[in-house]
C-alpha cells in the first residue's frame, strides 16, 4: 500500500466516525456542556470540519468547502480562515447548529478530502508546505496531523455523548 491510498483509507473512516457520534442527537444534547467552560458536541463537529476544510484546502491551493456557500448557512460571526483554534467559552456557545447542517458540512469536506487525495501522488507528500517549523512540514505529514486532529475530537464527541446518555441529559 502507498502512502496516498493509506491516507485515503484514514480519510474515509472521519466522517462515519463522526456519525456514529452524532446522528441522533436533538438540538439541545449538541450544546450542552459537562462544565461551563467544556466544548460542545456542535462546536466539536464543526471544529472537525473547518480544521481539515482549512488545512486541506491550504496544502493544495484549493477554495475551502465553507466558501461556498456553508459559511452562509452557518451563519457564525467568525472569519472564514477560523477553524475554532483559541475560541473563547464564548465563541464555543455561539456554535449552534442542526446535526443535519453539522454532518452535512462534515461530509461535504470529506467528499473534497478525498477528491485531493485522488490528485496527488507519493512523490507530492514529500513537497514541504510549511517551513516555519524545525524541521518544516510535509504536505504528508500536515495531511496526518489533520486526520488526527479530526479523529481526537471525533473520540471527544463519543465520549461527551456517553456522559450525556448516561446522565439523562441527551
Amino acid at each position: 500500500m502507498h502512502g496516498v491510498a493509506v491516507l485515503q483509507d484514514l480519510y474515509s473512516r472521519i466522517a462515519p466516525t463522526v456519525h456514529r457520534a452524532v446522528d441522533g442527537l436533538g438540538d439541545a444534547a449538541l450544546v450542552e456542556r459537562l462544565d461551563p467552560a467544556a466544548n460542545t458536541i456542535a462546536w466539536l463537529t464543526w471544529h472537525i470540519g473547518r480544521d481539515q476544510d482549512v488545512q486541506v484546502a491550504d496544502v493544495v491551493g484549493r477554495d475551502q468547502v465553507y466558501s461556498r456557500g456553508w459559511a452562509d448557512r452557518f451563519d457564525l460571526p467568525f472569519g472564514l480562515h477560523d477553524t475554532g483554534y483559541g475560541h473563547t467559552s464564548d465563541d464555543v456557545a455561539r456554535v449552534r447548529a442542526p446535526g443535519e447542517l453539522l454532518l452535512g458540512y462534515v461530509d461535504a469536506v470529506a467528499a473534497e478530502s478525498l477528491d485531493v487525495l485522488a490528485g496527488l501522488t507519493d512523490d507530492d507528500l514529500d513537497e514541504v508546505v510549511d517551513d516555519a517549523w524545525d524541521p518544516p512540514v510535509t504536505r504528508g505529514a500536515r495531511l496526518v496531523s489533520v486526520a488526527n486532529d479530526s479523529l481526537e475530537h471525533a473520540a471527544q464527541i463519543a465520549y461527551v455523548r456517553g456522559v450525556l446518555e448516561r446522565t439523562g441529559r441527551a
